[in-house]
């Protein structure tokens, strides 16, 4: 799953470049971007790899603050760090 995240975030850029003024490519670009981030911080997080997980969950989180899947995973992750008091 992450390589389709990260083949769809690649064709996305180049549809980008190709075609500037199309914003739904901009729109595509960004969504495949938040999923292949959230599915490294997931899997990062499932393997303990917290420092990973919170780098990527906060990555996630620039791109749609607003996100409550990204918000619990970023709060998965200082929970298992002893951080979520």
């Amino acid at each position: 799953q992450e390589k389709r995240f990260a083949d769809a975030e690649e064709l996305f850029r180049k549809a980008r470049v190709a075609a500037p003024e199309k914003k739904e490519y901009a729109a595509a670009h960004k969504d495949a971007r938040f999923w292949g981030l959230m599915a490294n911080a997931t899997q990062a997080l499932q393997k303990r790899r917290m420092a990973e997980a919170k780098k990527q969950f906060e990555e996630a989180l620039a791109l749609r603050p607003d996100s409550g899947d990204a918000q619990r995973g970023l709060a998965g992750v200082l929970m298992a760090e002893g951080k979520g008091d």
